[in-house]
């Protein structure tokens, strides 16, 4: 997909109203955030994107440990279609036609992904997210 036909379905699919709200969000969305980075093979993608106001902007992007967490970002080994994201919907899969799927308002759940490189001495650098349970294959 081009840049300009995600960024138009990423627009009308927050109205232009930021689709995270932090504390500090001021509201109205004005920057596109890559969930996977662009640098990591992110594409211009509805699915990989949010439309953010710079202060969630920032806070994500400065708080990467809680931004796997909550679907804000994804890894480059990980696939950004099926990682619920965090919104203030509660926690929905984002649609490269610009739909929301609910995921309610608990986190899916997560754990260590069985065979992880990063598993180290009790703990993973990856955010060890078990997608078949995060979307109901399980």
């Amino acid at each position: 997909m081009k840049e300009k036909q995600a960024r138009r379905i990423v627009r009308e699919r927050s109205g232009d109203v930021c689709e995270v709200q932090l504390p500090g969000c001021q509201g109205r969305a004005r920057e596109w955030h890559h969930r996977r980075n662009r640098s990591q093979g992110g594409p211009w993608a509805p699915s990989n994107g949010l439309h953010l106001c710079h202060p969630c902007h920032r806070w994500i992007t400065e708080h990467p440990a809680e931004s796997y967490d909550e679907g804000w970002m994804v890894p480059s080994w990980d696939d950004w279609e099926v990682i619920p994201v965090k919104t203030w919907h509660g926690y929905v899969l984002l649609g490269d036609d610009g739909e929301l799927t609910n995921h309610g308002q608990e986190r899916p759940g997560r754990r260590h992904v069985e065979g992880c490189p990063w598993w180290h001495g009790g703990r993973c650098d990856c955010g060890g997210l078990d997608v078949n349970a995060a979307v109901g294959m399980r």
